[in-house]
């Protein structure tokens, strides 16, 4: 297993082999190589090699980390490599907004180009605020006081997804027609759902879960004045309201007027009934009666109301 250690350049050599020795105590890699930050950007670094890449750990550390130095990383890390960094960080939101700081970001800015850069798992290791005389030594700061209790170093780590860029993978697709059950002649099962049908239990509710329990209860009637709506008399009435009740059905009934049959004379609606069957309607019901004049009452004459066979 190899480690790739990215040195400081205001670090002193008693600085670095005491970190070399915190990594063989805890990683016990087979190798460590060292590079300097400074020339991070301009060597090759073997692709997939490191199994962890430390950055900025070596204190004091006052550098960002840019994309081009994590997407180094990302490359140069092993799939399900670990990248451990270590920057200045800007502890309020708004100043990063504001850019208050040019190449200073928050935290939550740092997690997210961390994951731009395909890194996953990001999470915070430690962090601790950063003394004035620290804070100078920031190159991107110009005025140290006015950020003082404002800036801190923070510890990362971040792991490499466990694959490689441009992998592939066969998805288990079938474009195969699959075989259709032929349909049952028997046209008397089409209706019929089993309520123990494995397809269909979930979807059947129980009838006594649809109700609440303001549902269980049974109305109450109540015929007194101050009741809402029509107001009638229940069975066994005891409250005066029955009697009432057919009090007024015997009004109405004997202000009911009979209507007595109409003695007025009918008269003809189109005018023509008198004049014989070529002036009258297909429905009129004089039909086949000689004509008469107005008013006359028709009467059959000589042996038209014998009979035609005599006995």
């Amino acid at each position: 297993m190899s480690v790739l250690l990215v040195g400081n350049p205001l670090a002193s050599a008693n600085d670095l082999t005491a970190f070399r020795v915190k990594i063989l105590k805890e990683n016990n890699p087979t190798e460590i190589l060292f590079e300097q930050w400074d020339r991070i950007l301009s060597v090759q670094l073997a692709s997939s090699k490191f199994a962890a890449i430390y950055s900025g750990t070596i204190s004091p550390f006052v550098y960002s980390h840019s994309e081009e130095f994590l997407a180094k990383f990302v490359s140069s890390v092993v799939p399900g490599g670990y990248v451990h960094i270590c920057e200045p960080i800007l502890l309020d939101e708004n100043d990063n907004k504001a850019n208050t700081v040019p190449g200073l970001r928050s935290y939550a800015a740092l997690i997210r180009d961390l994951k731009l850069a395909g890194l996953i798992e990001c999470k915070a290791t430690s962090i601790s605020l950063l003394q004035f005389a620290d804070i100078q030594r920031i190159p991107a700061i110009k005025d140290a006081a006015s950020l003082e209790g404002k800036v801190a170093q923070i510890s990362v780590t971040a792991k490499r997804p466990n694959y490689e860029v441009g992998a592939s993978v066969s998805l288990p697709l079938s474009f195969a027609k699959k075989s259709v059950k032929p349909a049952s002649d028997d046209k008397s099962t089409i209706w019929k759902v089993a309520a123990t049908d494995n397809d269909l239990s979930d979807l059947i509710a129980d009838d006594s879960d649809l109700l609440t329990e303001d549902d269980l209860i049974k109305p109450v009637i109540d015929c007194s004045p101050n009741s809402v709506g029509k107001k009638k008399a229940c069975k066994n009435c005891s409250c005066g309201l029955a009697e009432i009740e057919a009090a007024e059905a015997e009004k109405e009934k004997a202000a009911q007027v009979v209507s007595k049959p109409s003695t007025a004379v009918v008269t003809s609606s189109c005018g023509s009934c008198y004049l014989g069957d070529a002036f009258r309607c297909s429905t009129c019901p004089y039909l086949g009666m000689p004509a008469f004049k107005p008013g006359e009452k028709v009467q059959l004459g000589g042996n038209l109301l014998k009979d035609d066979l005599e006995i």
